[in-house]
């Protein structure tokens, strides 16, 4: 089994010191190593191996050992900028008239994780061609047979360079992401799924569709949400054997971002049954062990509590730290959805990330299996690890230190980035958002993989997955996947979902003052049943815990028709006044003038109001302010 060897492989030798790992397969014939013999699915399935790509250029190569300083072209696709000018097997030995400077240095392990030598000197290059100081002109020097010629490809200007601030305040990374939220969506199958139906593509387009915002982008998201919600129940857990966890974790962050955008209220029995069929899936006693299992020898005493692995228990290879980091944020997100969520369980994924831990504070595939304090490898579980933590909704400040220390081992370390185990682009996205929540970590990680992006933007607009030493399944998108992962890291700055840092301003702070503050961050929710939802309460300035709290009206001027009450000091927030004669029928006053009188030491302010009509004498007047 291919998967658990490398698993194994994982913590033992790779993190000794390695040469350059070009071509993987060193013994094969260059043309039949892997991965530049593996087919790849969907609209790359034609191109014949697995090559790397050469940015908007319309350009694939390999890397061979034997001339390390060269890019040798394989493939070029029809009408793109390279068309008929590049040839199949010329050999790219340099830019703008010189030769490349480095050898490879493309590998496996702490001396060779990153791009350094002719990959990365062609990314700096084509983006230089692209800033204002370029021509829209990428020279490349490449040698056809026994000629070496000097050949222009006419890339343009049209996206521009990469902002040293990107993708924040950067206009290239802004006109990529009008491009991507369309290409996403025409992955979307009519059911909502996206792609070919797998976990791992439905949460990749949800999340990248809520970053970039707007209407169309989240009625996508619902459809999705409404098929993940239908592929599980309390009982998914019994699904053993088909990567279950997966699916669950997807599930619950899919349906949790929804309705903590949304507030629909039929996603909330969804993941009460999610979080049902989780709490059978992690691994907390011994009768948990599939006997005689093959793939994982049974744990030594307790070590392996509070993880989760592909399936249920400790079946196939046992809990590992990726998935508990996602079961850990599943649980923190589901929380903040009004679910009551097991504390006991919740920390016995935390302290399996706890154990996982280096003192490093590198996360490990499950207990450190190193002697090396500082030995590392690829990072995806490292940055889970920092969300998981930043996102629990405990005050203990233990949850925000182990965040912010796996953040800055991250950012630290950023070589390794877009050669996650098994799952590469689901590792890059959660490297990412675990990095972001200490902004100069996650400044290193991207100036350290500008020249992924460069280079895996294709000049049909999409984005391409590059090789690394553990590719997925080729039945895998990695178009969908790594236009969607990109989509996810241009867009994060935005903040418009709650595993990338969005935040009501105030509302968490605000909850944390009632002793029922794990059930109040569901903003949501009507923990009082007034049906007055917990944020209304909070903007209104009324309590959420008695169903009794109204915005206090002095109406003592209303003979003049102005009264005046006090409200949170809500900018993003419309208060709107309503009348009624007999508290069931409301009639909204649009006319009605609100001015700001004062603002009150504890932040909120002072509003007058004055209504547009004249209440009827002689008959009993009633008023609420109302917010949405």
């Amino acid at each position: 089994m291919k998967n658990f060897v490398l698993h194994c492989l994982l913590n033992s030798s790779l993190f000794l010191p390695l040469s350059a790992q070009v071509d993987y397969e060193i013994n094969e014939p260059l043309n039949n190593r892997w991965p530049w013999n593996t087919s790849m699915f969907g609209s790359d399935q034609d191109i014949n191996g697995w090559f790397y790509n050469l940015g908007i250029t319309g350009i694939r190569i390999i890397l061979d050992e034997s001339t390390p300083k060269e890019l040798i072209v394989k493939h070029i696709d029809s009408g793109s900028p390279a068309s008929g000018r590049i040839q199949i097997n010329d050999r790219i030995q340099g830019t703008n008239g010189a030769n490349f400077i480095n050898a490879h240095q493309r590998g496996y392990g702490i001396n060779v994780f990153g791009a350094r030598g002719p990959i990365e000197e062609f990314a700096s290059a084509l983006e230089t061609a692209q800033s204002p100081t370029g021509n829209g002109n990428l020279s490349l020097k490449v040698r056809r047979g026994t000629s070496t010629l000097n050949i222009d490809i006419p890339i343009g200007k049209t996206y521009g360079s990469f902002s040293s601030t990107f993708p924040q305040n950067c206009t290239k990374c802004s006109r990529i992401l009008q491009d991507l939220a369309p290409i996403i969506r025409s992955y979307q199958k009519p059911d909502g799924r996206f792609g070919n139906g797998d976990a791992s593509g439905d949460l990749l387009a949800s999340l990248a569709l809520l970053g970039i915002g707007g209407p169309t982008n989240l009625a996508a998201v619902e459809r999705c949400a409404r098929h993940v919600a239908q592929g599980t129940n309390a009982n998914s857990w019994l699904e053993a054997g088909n990567l279950v966890n997966w699916d669950l974790f997807a599930a619950a962050m899919i349906l949790s971002e929804y309705y903590l955008a949304t507030g629909e209220q039929w996603v909330k029995p969804e993941l009460q049954e999610i979080y049902q069929s989780l709490l059978k899936t992690q691994y907390n006693d011994r009768s948990q062990i599939v006997p005689g299992d093959p793939d994982d020898p049974p744990p030594v005493g307790n070590r392996s509590f509070g993880g989760w692995g592909h399936n249920p228990g400790f079946e196939g290879y046992g809990p590992f730290a990726f998935n508990t980091g996602q079961g850990a944020l599943s649980f923190a997100l589901m929380q903040r959805c009004g679910i009551n969520i097991d504390r006991a369980k919740h920390d016995a994924s935390y302290n399996f990330l706890i154990r996982a831990t280096g003192p490093n504070h590198y996360v490990w595939y499950s207990d450190p299996g190193e002697n090396n304090p500082n030995a590392w490898a690829d990072c995806g579980r490292t940055g889970i690890a920092a969300l998981a933590n930043f996102m629990a909704n405990y005050q203990e400040t233990a949850y925000r230190t182990r965040a912010l220390q796996h953040a800055q081992f991250s950012g630290n370390h950023p070589q390794s980035f877009p050669d996650t185990h098994a799952a590469p682009e689901i590792g890059m996205v959660f490297q990412a958002l675990g990095t972001f929540t200490d902004p100069a970590s996650f400044r290193k990680l991207m100036d350290a993989n500008k020249w992924w992006f460069a280079l895996a933007q294709t000049h049909q607009k999409s984005f391409f997955y590059q090789p690394n030493r553990d590719n997925q399944a080729p039945d895998t998108d990695f178009r969908l996947n790594a236009t969607c992962a990109t989509a996810i890291i241009f867009s994060i700055h935005n903040k418009n979902y709650y595993m990338s840092g969005k935040r009501i301003s105030g509302y968490d702070q605000w909850a944390q003052t009632f002793p029922q503050h794990l059930t109040l961050l569901d903003p949501w929710g009507d923990f009082d049943g007034d049906n007055k939802t917990n944020l209304a309460e909070f903007q209104d300035g009324t309590n959420p815990i008695s169903n009794a709290g109204i915005i206090a009206v002095n109406t003592t001027n209303l003979e003049n028709k102005t009264f005046t009450y006090t409200r949170q000091n809500s900018p993003n927030t419309t208060f709107s006044i309503w009348h009624s004669t007999d508290l069931a029928t409301w009639t909204q006053d649009r006319n009605a003038i609100q001015t700001v009188t004062g603002t009150n030491p504890d932040g909120t302010q002072n509003i007058s109001v004055t209504l547009s009509i004249t209440p009827p004498n002689n008959s009993q007047f009633f008023i609420r302010v109302k917010t949405p």
